[in-house]
């Protein structure tokens, strides 16, 4: 078996996608056969552990700080708004990235052009990711020929629909 890393990633630390791979095929073996995040960390916590560099990349300082930052997130994107009497449920912030990346009101992104194409940008990145996904789990699908490939490539079908119309938007 050869391991690869997807399209853009890589390791901090320079580890090849041949020893990460081997290293968690390791972890789940010992591991009653399941890979989960707490036994990866486990795992990597000795400073001689292959994966040591990239678990604990940063002090624990550094890594709670960036630990609250995803709580910021999740907690910005948890808040939804309805304008009007029985209207849609709307998230009250879109994520943006322009010229950096935050988060800004729905009503100030219909107002602002700049700002409402950069949140579909990554808007497509999402579907990109999940046409990725679903593609990759047919592909898994047909070779354990599960029961869901039929159901899987018709979602698919979907996304692909979806992803196309949203690129052909200028």
């Amino acid at each position: 078996m050869q391991f690869k890393f997807k399209d853009g990633c890589k390791t901090h630390s320079g580890l090849t996608a041949d020893v990460v791979g081997s290293e968690l095929e390791r972890i789940r073996e010992e591991n009653s056969g399941q890979l989960r995040p707490p036994d990866v960390v486990a795992a990597a916590k000795p400073k001689d552990s292959l994966l040591h560099g990239e678990i604990y990349k940063h002090g624990d300082r550094e890594a709670a700080h960036q630990h609250r930052l995803w709580l910021a997130r999740h907690l910005v994107k948890s808040v939804t708004v309805i304008y009007k009497d029985n209207g849609p449920e709307l998230p009250r912030y879109v994520s943006v990235q322009n010229g950096g990346q935050y988060y800004q009101s729905t009503e100030v992104i219909v107002r602002r052009s700049n700002e409402f194409e950069a949140a579909l940008g990554l808007a497509k990145g999402k579907l990109a990711g999940a046409h990725r996904s679903l593609s990759d789990l047919l592909e898994i699908g047909r070779q354990s020929k599960s029961k869901g490939v039929k159901q899987i490539a018709l979602a698919l079908d979907s996304v692909s629909v979806a992803k196309d119309r949203v690129e052909g938007i200028q």
